[in-house]
């Protein structure tokens, strides 16, 4: 029985008899990648340019405990802190798939510093009430824009009915607000006021359910726009409310809107008040601000931030699709007071959200 026999050596395919090497293939089909989508993307980000990205965050994230309003735009910054998270997020993952252990290392920090600074929203606060506690007493801020265009105030006028409001907080209340307010029928709901109507961006007014007086308001410290403050006679008690509106901190006003908060916020931890205080409206700041932290310093708290649902931005309302609200201006800041809701909704004809919490006395 003969044995099968296979080719000589030198027939068989990539065997050289004269002692040179195989040469490479030469095949240019290409090669399966074993590589996903977000590492061949990840794998052309040089890792010097990956670390002076998460260099850049950091860099935004502590601009966030620095106290002034110099450089002017400082406080630009500030109001941005926030966006650093979802960029540290993606440059931990990229930098984790492509082994970079010092960008992945740099750039979770960042994010594990943003998502500490996120958490306490997500928390409900020592001052969040149910809704068991009695009526409570729903006030409402918007920043109109210049008195926005007149006709859409009456949309204005029909939230608040709809949300049977007891206090509308108007902040830019241009000359003729009042009178276009009460012809679109705020009396109906709210027949009280007082306030201030100029041509700039300085007016604001109070509209209430229950009578408003002023006597016994400490006077309000010293700012560019008005700052009306009344004591709402509500029937959970007196409430001292005053609405806000603080100077947008851009160019040479950032040192000005610094000064208002800092002057509010010692206003406020002094202010001889027999009862309950709210601030509320357009303070052009944020938690991320300092000089907007302040306020918690002086005892007072965001009612948004008691529900504990998350942040909720109200600005810019109306930039586009592409641009969603990137920063809360509008607070309804309080002491005395628990919170029985948050929301924010939109008003035609202004560029910001308005603001509306459910109050009812702490303790009920």
């Amino acid at each position: 029985m003969s044995a099968s026999v296979g080719p000589p050596d030198d027939a068989r395919p990539g065997v050289r008899t004269d002692g040179a090497q195989p040469q490479a293939s030469t095949s240019t089909a290409p090669r399966p990648s074993d590589h996903g989508p977000l590492r061949r993307v990840a794998g052309h980000a040089p890792p010097t340019l990956a670390g002076v990205a998460v260099a850049l965050l950091a860099v935004l994230t502590a601009v966030r405990w620095i106290d002034t309003p110099t450089p002017s735009w400082l406080p630009t910054a500030q109001a941005l802190v926030p966006a650093a998270l979802p960029f540290a997020v993606v440059l931990l993952l990229l930098a984790a798939r492509t082994r970079h252990r010092g960008v992945a290392v740099a750039a979770g920090i960042v994010a594990v510093i943003h998502l500490l600074l996120a958490a306490p929203w997500w928390i409900p606060g020592e001052h969040a009430a149910d809704d068991q506690g009695g009526e409570p007493l729903v006030v409402v801020a918007s920043n109109v824009q210049f008195g926005f265009s007149f006709p859409d105030i009456q949309l204005l006028v029909d939230e608040v009915g709809a949300r049977d409001a007891d206090v509308l907080l108007l902040i830019e209340a241009a000359p003729g607000t009042e009178d276009v307010a009460r012809d679109a029928g705020i009396g109906r709901h709210l027949p009280y006021a007082l306030g201030v109507e100029r041509p700039d961006a300085g007016g604001a007014y109070i509209f209430s359910r229950y009578p408003l007086t002023t006597a016994g308001v400490p006077e309000p410290p010293e700012t560019r726009y008005a700052l009306p403050t009344a004591v709402v006679q509500a029937p959970q008690g007196e409430v001292t409310v005053m609405a806000v509106h603080a100077v947008a901190p851009l160019a040479a006003d950032a040192v000005v809107w610094h000064r208002e908060l800092t002057s509010l916020a010692a206003w406020a931890a002094v202010a001889p008040t027999a009862g309950p205080l709210v601030l509320a409206g357009d303070f052009n700041a944020s938690s991320d601000h300092p000089a907007f932290r302040r306020f918690a310093a002086a005892g007072l708290y965001d009612a948004q931030r008691e529900v504990g649902r998350g942040r909720r931005r109200t600005w810019p309302e109306r930039a586009g699709p592409f641009v969603p609200p990137f920063v809360d201006l509008d607070h309804i800041l309080l002491r005395g007071l628990a919170v029985t809701g948050f929301d924010r909704f939109p008003v035609t004809g202004t560029d910001h959200y308005a603001v509306s919490a459910g109050l009812v006395p702490e303790g009920s």
